[in-house]
């Protein structure tokens, strides 16, 4: 499947980050919400596969019922474990921020990152992103994050990375931010990368 509409200098700057860290640090968004949860585990089951050490951060609890994802016992809360997100942080050489537009998005944790000297890649979807990372990734036009991630790993030539588990967790963020693929954002490209995520192994 060819997927071709992110900038090349995007990806190119997006996979230099990657390749180029080790401990990395994924945080989205507050109150978070299927798009939120779905593409930090993608990330995270990517990362992972790539040989990084990844830890997964959320400002506050996600919704119970997405707590069955491959992942979701290993997200950081920081409401619960701030000391914990702190050290890891610090200690991040790539933080990648999803979801969001704003840092004031992400609540508490917002000084954490302002203070992180750690370079910093953003991957949204949502309109007018604020200028706080090294790299920006941002497609207003695309559905979910979760989608434009997908588009973003297979774009790098990680295509094959993607297994079962991040395949899952992008369905999810996928099927969430479209209203069950039922609003006007629910393309046909989302079909069609459906239909690659069902090779992997998804059950819809």
């Amino acid at each position: 499947m060819q997927i071709q509409f992110i900038a090349n200098e995007s990806v190119s700057a997006a996979r230099h980050l990657i390749e180029s860290a080790q401990r990395i640090v994924t945080i989205s968004h507050m109150s978070p919400d299927g798009d939120a949860v779905g593409s930090s585990l993608a990330a995270r089951h990517l990362l992972r596969a790539l040989g990084k050490q990844v830890t997964t951060v959320l400002p506050n609890h996600f919704p119970a019922f997405f707590g069955w994802m491959n992942g979701a016992s290993d997200i950081l809360i920081y409401e619960n474990d701030n000391k914990a997100v702190q050290t890891a942080i610090v200690e991040a050489d790539l933080v990648i921020l999803l979801d969001l537009n704003s840092l004031k998005r992400i609540n508490g944790v917002k000084p954490l990152v302002e203070q992180s000297k750690a370079p910093k890649l953003l991957i949204d979807h949502h309109l007018d992103p604020e200028q706080f990372t090294d790299v920006i990734v941002s497609y207003p036009n695309i559905s979910s994050t979760s989608e434009l991630l997908y588009a973003l790993i297979v774009q790098m030539g990680w295509g094959d990375r993607i297994d079962k588990a991040c395949a899952e967790a992008i369905y999810v963020g996928m099927m969430t931010d479209t209203g069950d693929f039922s609003n006007d954002t629910a393309t046909t490209e989302i079909y069609t990368i459906i239909s690659e995520l069902l090779k992997i192994g998804i059950d819809k």
